[in-house]
C-alpha cells in the first residue's frame, strides 16, 4: 500500500508550515518518515541539523507513547538531561517549566493517569525547555484548553523568531490561517496545493476562507 506518493516538501529555517487534509491522507505517516520511524521506499529526507550541538527534532504525537511510570516533572527533567548540559538544576528547572504551563500542583502525577491535555502541556514545557530546531506537531494542539493554546502559539512565534521551524497537523482550519507562514494540503497522498499567507488573506478578501479552499481543492465542498 502506497500511503504518500512522490512529493517534495520543504520546511525552511524560522518557518512554520501547516500541514492539512482529510482523514488517511499520510499526514502522520509522513511525520513518522521525518523522525525515521519508517523507511520511504523512494526518495529521501534530510536536514540541516547538527546531530553533535542542535537540539533534537522533537516530535508531539497525536497520541504520545510515554513510559507509563514516569512522571510529569521526570518526564520533562528527562529531556532537559539530554539536551541541556547547562542547566545546573534539573528538577527546579523542570518545576519551573511546568508550573509556567499550569502544572504546579500535578508535578508527581504519572503519565498514565494525566489527561491528555496535562500531557501535552507538559510536551509543551518541555518543548520550551529544549527549544528545538524542529519541532513536529501532530495535532499536538487539541485538547488545550484556550489560555494555553494563545500559550502555545506564543511559543511556536518565539522559536520560529529564533530560527526554529515547525511543522504542525491539524484539522483546524482557524490555526492553519492563523499561526503559519505557509499552508500545505496533503490529499490522497499527494502534495495537492500549498498557499502562503498573502495568498490566504487573498482568499478572504474575496469572501473565502481556509475550509473554503479546503474543501474546493479536496473537491468535498458543496454545489
Amino acid at each position: 500500500l502506497q500511503v504518500l506518493k512522490g512529493f517534495s516538501l520543504e520546511v525552511k529555517a524560522g518557518e512554520t508550515l501547516a500541514l492539512i487534509g482529510p482523514n488517511g491522507a499520510g499526514k502522520s505517516t509522513l511525520l513518522e518518515v521525518l523522525v525515521g520511524g519508517i523507511n520511504p521506499s523512494q526518495g529521501s529526507v534530510s536536514s540541516d541539523l547538527n546531530k553533535e550541538s542542535d537540539p533534537p527534532m522533537l516530535r508531539i504525537a497525536q497520541v504520545p507513547d510515554l513510559p507509563p511510570f514516569l512522571s510529569l516533572l521526570e518526564l520533562v527533567v528527562l529531556g532537559l538531561r539530554g539536551w541541556r548540559s547547562d542547566v545546573e538544576n534539573y528538577s527546579s528547572y523542570a518545576k519551573e517549566l511546568l508550573t509556567k504551563w499550569g502544572l504546579a500542583s500535578r508535578y508527581n502525577r504519572p503519565t498514565r493517569l494525566a489527561s491528555p491535555g496535562e500531557i501535552r502541556r507538559a510536551l509543551f514545557a518541555l518543548v520550551e525547555g529544549i527549544r528545538p530546531k524542529v519541532l513536529l506537531l501532530d495535532e499536538a494542539l487539541s485538547a488545550l484548553d484556550p489560555a494555553i493554546l494563545v500559550q502555545a502559539e506564543t511559543l511556536i512565534k518565539d522559536l520560529s523568531s529564533d530560527g526554529s521551524s515547525t511543522l504542525l497537523v491539524t484539522h483546524d482550519m482557524g490555526l492553519a490561517e492563523r499561526i503559519p507562514e505557509r499552508v500545505a494540503l496533503l490529499h490522497q497522498g499527494v502534495l495537492a496545493a500549498t498557499w502562503s499567507q498573502n495568498e490566504i488573506q487573498e482568499a478572504r478578501s474575496q469572501g473565502k476562507t481556509m475550509l473554503d479552499l479546503y474543501l474546493e481543492t479536496t473537491g468535498t465542498g458543496s454545489d
